[in-house]
């Protein structure tokens, strides 16, 4: 487990996907988040995107310069990352009570 993480609780909505994809390229392993802190939909839209970069470079076997490298996401994998997911009580009560109710 890193460290050192990223919090996303009280992101910015149209921030916090570019914040993520920032906080990875220089070394962030460690990603809080959690269904309270409502911003899931946006931090999940940047690590696919992260995902979708690293597969379209994949076939590319040239040796780039230093500037190109700049800002490229290394080959980051999902397995790569420590993503760190509360589940809320509350909804695991929900789910207890909704299970015993049926």
């Amino acid at each position: 487990m890193p460290a050192i993480g990223l919090g996303t609780w009280e992101a910015d909505k149209e921030k916090v996907g570019d914040a993520i994809k920032e906080a990875i390229k220089i070394g962030y392993r460690h990603i809080d988040c959690s269904p309270k802190y409502f911003n899931e939909k946006e931090i999940g839209q940047a690590l696919h995107e992260i995902f979708e970069s690293n597969n379209n470079k994949s076939g590319n076997t040239e040796s780039s310069s230093s500037e190109e490298k700049k800002g490229q996401y290394l080959n980051i994998k999902r397995e790569d990352l420590f993503i760190v997911r509360y589940i809320l009580y509350v909804n695991l009560m929900y789910f207890r009570l909704a299970s015993f109710l049926l």
